[in-house]
């Protein structure tokens, strides 16, 4: 998953609205509440590979502080009120999937999530506490995570579809900024 950058890149959810914004100073994030801007300098250039890798990199690093604020204690507190002993929680740059857990107690979270409304983020939450008593996809597993989301029976499955769905979408509308911005991919 590669996520193109320009000045006018935005995250606006429930969770966070993130923005750029030129500075004269050194590269920063500012966060206060939902709201998360990172400042870069104006000599950089969004239309080349190295200003692409620089900007993401911003991006990446703002989310990653955002997500440590704010998903892992909702993550950890979740775990509390299900009783599920969750150990370590880590935010990670993942591409591949939303997250993940290991049979010792811990849970990777990606900072990508941020994509996304709280409804799904939740969903992917629950998603990984129902792994401690499921370690698969099998059945019992989907009936944990409908229990545990408490909105009744194929809930889980529909918001997994949803996800998928929306992360198409979003992907999609990369690839067009791609052609019409002529940015290279990094």
């Amino acid at each position: 998953m590669t996520i193109p950058i320009l000045p006018s890149f935005s995250i606006e959810t429930d969770l966070i609205h993130l923005r750029l914004e030129v500075t004269q100073g050194a590269p920063q994030v500012r966060i206060k509440d939902k709201d998360v801007t990172v400042f870069y300098p104006p000599t950089l250039d969004f239309k080349t590979a190295r200003g692409q890798q620089s900007a993401l990199f911003f991006v990446t690093e703002s989310l990653r502080r955002y997500a440590k604020r704010t998903l892992v204690p909702l993550l950890r507190q979740l775990a509390i009120d299900k009783g599920v002993p969750v150990q370590r929680i880590t935010i990670k740059d993942i591409k591949t999937r939303w997250g993940s857990c290991s049979s010792l107690g811990n849970v990777n979270l990606s900072l990508w999530l941020l994509l996304f409304p709280s409804k799904y983020i939740l969903y992917v939450m629950y998603h990984e506490l129902a792994h401690f008593a499921e370690m698969n996809h099998s059945p019992a597993f989907w009936q944990r995570v409908d229990a545990l989301l408490g909105q009744g029976q194929g809930m889980a499955k529909q918001l997994d579809k949803e996800m998928t769905q929306v992360h198409r979408q979003l992907v999609a509308s990369w690839g067009t900024i791609y052609q019409t911005e002529g940015l290279p991919r990094i």
